[in-house]
């Protein structure tokens, strides 16, 4: 693999859209207090202004906060314990950027205006905050859903375990690579985990989820594709996973719902990614965003993914948007005062090809207009090991993808 830049892309704005902030709005917006809280409500919990990487819903006279959390790395959170990866240069650090994944259940969850859908990161605002909120508003809190890789997951089952131990009607629900990888043996050896999710495509079925337990449904095993979940005699059920599209409505406003983590997330973009950026491309790039036009790898075609590839991809190898969208996708999160696009794909030019060509052929005249200088900056990955793309030229090691 290797690393290349795409600076061949624009935007378009989307119906249904919150009314984008213009860049002032948002710096502005972006010069808070990391952990600060609104004023205290009356029964003492303070109504959350800003979260990152965790999800809560809430309801006047009912829990609807529902939280998605993305767990700090265990030996950073939890010093002392045993954990699974311990080395620091084993770890990967997200802190500069937020979590699409978070953000996107979080975005997903706001069509239900029964619940109040929260995001927190403990990457950027530690642990302690996400414990202390759960402590002082459990009775608010409908569940608590973690985003876990193997260097986190332990410090997700602390979490779980917390909100049980506070309240033990709050459903606790995990997902991603780890869980993933190991369903069976996740859920076999944490009594403090309810439900999980396997793959990629889980947007609706964790809406669907969340959503009847809000109504107080029974849940049972293969209710919903890709859930697992405890049958009779705690046997464990796996639904397999079901095709759904790349889901591309995100509210960014949601990020800073119950604390502040854009500030901390453009202070470390930076500190620790604008010089480099500047250094390689002699461009300048203030804020950083994921941007999901597309998901998966042409080697997981054929079940062949490269030996040191970790990716738990689901049941599609391969999955994006149509042209349009992924443009409107991209100037959506330009509106917002991102200018560093970090494309999801796990590969991105031959794997997406025709995405690309269709997208070239129909870049929109507000960016056909932008000067080079004003456009975001579009990363992405790429094999290295495969043929020249016609019409396009790839240059490596930090350069341009460009007509």
């Amino acid at each position: 693999m290797m690393w290349c830049t795409w600076h061949q892309l624009g935007v378009l704005s989307q119906p249904g859209w919150a009314q984008p902030r213009s860049r002032a709005a948002i710096a502005l917006r972006c010069a808070g207090v990391t952990h600060r809280f609104s004023r205290p409500t009356s029964n003492g919990c303070p109504s959350p202004p800003n979260t990152t990487g965790v999800i809560f819903a809430s309801h006047i006279n009912r829990r609807r906060s529902a939280a998605v959390v993305v767990p700090p790395n265990s030996n950073v959170a939890l010093p002392g314990q045993l954990c699974t990866v311990t080395e620091p240069n084993e770890h990967s650090d997200w802190s500069n950027l937020l979590s699409l994944g978070a953000l996107c259940l979080v975005s997903a969850l706001r069509r239900n205006k029964a619940l109040r859908p929260l995001y927190v990161d403990c990457t950027v605002i530690g642990l302690q905050p996400l414990l202390d909120y759960i402590s002082n508003c459990h009775d608010r809190i409908l569940a608590i859903g973690a985003s876990v890789l193997t260097a986190n997951y332990e410090a997700a089952v602390a979490i779980m375990r917390h909100a049980k131990l506070v309240d033990p009607s709050i459903k606790t629900i995990v997902g991603n690579d780890h869980f993933t990888a190991l369903p069976g043996e996740c859920l076999d050896r944490s009594s403090w985990i309810d439900y999980g999710f396997t793959g990629n495509e889980v947007v609706a079925s964790a809406f669907a989820l969340i959503s009847r337990l809000y109504e107080g449904s029974i849940i049972s095993p293969g209710d919903h594709p890709s859930l697992v979940v405890r049958g009779e005699q705690g046997r464990i059920h796996v639904t397999p996973p079901a095709p759904e599209p790349v889901f591309s409505d995100y509210d960014y406003a949601q990020v800073d719902e119950l604390f502040d983590h854009t500030g901390p997330y453009r202070r470390a973009f930076r500190a620790r990614i604008s010089p480099r950026i500047a250094e390689l491309l002699g461009q300048h790039v203030s804020a950083g965003v994921p941007v999901d036009i597309g998901r998966g790898c042409v080697k997981f075609a054929n079940d062949n993914a490269c030996s040191f590839c970790s990716i738990q991809y689901g049941g599609l190898w391969r999955n994006a948007l149509e042209p349009r969208a992924a443009w409107a996708t991209i100037e959506h999160a330009w509106s917002y005062g991102y200018d560093y696009l970090y494309m999801t794909a796990d590969e991105l030019p031959l794997t997406f090809t025709g995405l690309l060509e269709g997208m070239l052929a129909e870049q929109p005249s507000w960016w056909r207009h932008l000067p080079d200088d004003e456009r975001p900056l579009i990363v992405g990955y790429a094999r290295a090991d495969g043929p020249p793309i016609p019409g396009k030229r790839l240059c490596c090691a930090g350069s341009a993808f460009v007509n």
